[in-house]
Order: structure tokens, then C-alpha cells, then sequence
């Protein structure tokens, strides 16, 4: 099991929302994720948090950042990949 972060942007009919491949372990960890997301997008207008029962985890959020689960890159905010 894992959780998707999902926006609706001002530019999508209402109800529809765009994801990404980005799976977390923890619905609260995808929560922050996609809440820091939507802060740095301009048209977001809605978030959310789905679960999904057959897809892996394969990020997690630490300390603000974004962590790949299988080669322990982190992604920093702006943009700079670290080992």
C-alpha cells in the first residue's frame, strides 16, 4: 500500500486531478508533500492524498525534502540532486 499526492490545478475542470509516480508510505507524509508542493505551483487549487493497495513505495519526505527509496538521492528544493 501506498499513498499518491494529487492536485487540481485552476486550469482542469472541477473534479479532475493530476498525479505523478511518486508513491509514499505514509498518508501524512504524503500530505506534506503535496501541500509543499502546491505552495511553490501557482494554479493549484485543491490537494489530495489517495491510496493505492498495489503500488510500492517509492519516495519518502524527510525534513522537507524528497527522497528516492531506492538509490537514496534526495532532491533538494531547488532543484540540486544530492548522494
Amino acid at each position: 500500500m501506498s499513498w499518491s499526492p494529487q492536485v487540481r490545478s485552476d486550469s482542469c475542470k472541477k473534479g479532475v486531478f493530476a498525479g505523478n509516480g511518486l508513491r509514499f508510505e505514509t498518508k501524512e507524509e504524503c500530505d506534506d508533500y503535496v501541500q509543499d508542493l502546491a505552495r511553490r505551483w501557482t494554479s493549484v487549487v485543491e490537494t489530495r492524498s489517495v491510496e493505492f493497495e498495489e503500488d510500492p513505495v517509492t519516495h519518502r519526505w524527510v525534513a522537507w525534502q524528497l527522497q528516492d527509496v531506492h538509490d537514496g538521492n534526495i532532491l533538494t528544493k531547488d532543484g540540486q540532486l544530492r548522494r
